[in-house]
């Protein structure tokens, strides 16, 4: 759903400077134990994201900080859970008629944003070079959905990980990527099953440029429709949970050990 919005996020991050600066209070002041989090938003906590993503007003993300840090709402909770809830309560608005497509754009683009932004503040915050797993996550070409991709990549780099994003690579480029480069696994994101097919040739171009083989694993909402991975994909795994695409990937016990 989220591919509608890619155009307004450029625009929208000179007009949104202060998301910087909360993000970097949120990762320095409010910060969890750096794992992934999971559970149900908080309805009061999660509005306030919405008001926010919806309006841009500093008073509201100022409350939201201030609630956050009273209720114990790490920074990566926000990201695991509460983003993508309130992308959730977007999109629900829109198909709904309550938002119009413009007011929508804006909405889930300053949510982007915010990501994005939480990102850079926990890799300033992070000391000393990452010595660990190195993946490579591909939202594929025509794909429309990159909110869960930034996402896995957020709390991937979290775990440790270091992580390359490449969004809607042509083939030429993921096979360069693979050949030059010393990845542990590549990570595929994809939404529905119009994009089988592609998937599948995907698969077959990593695979084409890999001097070794490495693992591949599927992840987004494809997940849901319960496909095998090799016989309907040809990837080494299909899974929604980055810590299982790790582990599958022989990825996550190498990472522990690293840090």
């Amino acid at each position: 759903m989220d591919g509608i919005f890619h155009a307004q996020i450029k625009p929208l991050a000179a007009g949104d400077a202060g998301i910087a600066q909360f993000a970097l209070r949120v990762v320095s002041q409010i910060a969890g134990e750096g794992g992934i989090d999971s559970g149900t938003p908080r309805r009061d906590l999660l509005q306030l994201l919405v008001r926010f993503a919806r309006g841009g007003d500093p008073a509201v993300m100022e409350r939201l900080f201030v609630e956050m840090k009273r209720q114990r709402v790490s920074a990566e909770r926000m990201v695991d859970v509460y983003i993508p809830a309130a992308v959730g309560e977007i999109g629900t608005a829109w198909h709904l008629g309550e938002l119009d497509i413009l007011q929508a754009t804006v909405g889930t683009a300053r949510i982007q944003h915010l990501l994005r932004e939480l990102g850079r503040a926990w890799a300033a915050d992070i000391m000393g070079p990452v010595d660990g797993a190195r993946v490579l996550v591909i939202v594929p070409v025509q794909e429309q959905h990159s909110l869960g991709a930034m996402i896995a990549v957020n709390q991937m780099r979290r775990l440790g990980v270091s992580v390359c994003l490449q969004l809607q690579p042509p083939p030429a480029a993921v096979t360069e990527l693979v050949a030059n480069r010393a990845f542990d696994a590549v990570f595929i994101s994809v939404a529905n099953r119009s994009r089988l097919e592609s998937c599948r040739q995907l698969v077959k171009t990593i695979r084409g440029g890999c001097k070794e083989r490495i693992p591949i694993a599927i992840g987004g909402p494809l997940v849901e429709l319960g496909l095998d991975a090799v016989a309907d994909t040809g990837a080494d795994i299909i899974t929604s949970s980055v810590t299982d695409a790790l582990a599958a990937c022989g990825l996550l016990m190498q990472q522990q050990a690293a840090q």
